[in-house]
């Protein structure tokens, strides 16, 4: 068995692992968790699987760097997915993601904070990274109402993403 094949199977095992803590201990991340979790969130998602948008889920309460991959950018030219690793620190905030509230139980309000007021495209992700529901679209700068009445209790990931940008924020169901 090739080595790198077993990488992405580790770290979605890892950030599972730390994802399904009791919710008294959720955000009480210790240093070792925090550092493995910020070494997947910088990996390419193409190369790690969904343990990179997991890991950049759970970070997103504690760590405010934007993790972006150079894989993810795609230039005019070339469509190159490497193993370069590129992380951001965005001090203006030039996106995010607010949810609330959160937890929910039957509907959130979803906020996009972008100094381009342009269409966000939405979807709904499992923690493994499955798709649950595709294909919704927020305005930049203005509140939108989703309901999630047909969820199950869990954790789930919340992501937004346009031409340049992604963001993901977990969103916690409890009805």
């Amino acid at each position: 068995m090739n080595i790198t094949s077993t990488i992405p199977k580790q770290d979605l095992q890892k950030v599972n692992t730390i994802a399904h803590r009791s919710d008294s201990s959720a955000l009480n991340y210790s240093t070792n968790d925090i550092s493995e979790l910020q070494f997947i969130a910088a990996q390419c998602p193409y190369e790690y699987g969904p343990a990179v948008y997991v890991a950049r889920a759970l970070l997103s309460p504690v760590d405010t760097t934007v993790y972006t991959n150079s894989c993810e950018i795609i230039s005019d030219s070339v469509s190159n997915r490497s193993m370069e690793n590129e992380i951001h620190q965005d001090v203006d905030h030039v996106a995010e993601l607010v949810l609330n509230p959160n937890p929910a139980s039957d509907q959130f309000d979803v906020l996009v904070v972008s100094e381009d007021n342009g269409n966000w495209n939405w979807k709904i992700l499992s923690i493994d990274g499955s798709t649950i529901f595709n294909s919704g679209i927020v305005t930049a700068n203005e509140n939108k109402q989703i309901s999630i009445s047909n969820l199950e209790n869990g954790v789930y990931l919340f992501t937004v993403f346009n031409g340049n940008n992604t963001l993901t924020k977990r969103l916690v169901i409890l009805k």
